[in-house]
């Protein structure tokens, strides 16, 4: 399903990087403290959540609040602006 997909949206996670693999479209989805791997594919485009507590009190591989704060701060407008901004993108979706 990924091989075929025309972009991927998903969190720091397998399809993230299956889709990286695969040289697919990607956007992904990251806390800000887990920026290691937002560069690791040339096909992929991240979307940072941001909350200063977050920043704070969590480590950098696990969030103290359920659901993340940082995950709840992604709006469906910041991963559409990446998406309308992005020519690769934009041009097989709209």
């Amino acid at each position: 399903m990924i091989e075929r997909a025309e972009l991927v949206v998903t969190t720091d996670s397998g399809p993230f990087h299956i889709a990286g693999a695969l040289e697919r479209p990607a956007i992904g989805l990251f806390r800000g403290r887990r920026p290691e791997h937002a560069a690791a594919y040339p096909t992929a485009k991240v979307v940072f959540g941001r909350n200063a507590e977050c920043d704070a009190k969590c480590d950098w591989d696990q969030c103290r609040d359920i659901p993340c704060r940082q995950m709840q701060s992604i709006t469906v407008e910041e991963v559409l602006k990446v998406i309308l901004n992005e020519g690769s993108f934009k041009n097989s979706f709209l």
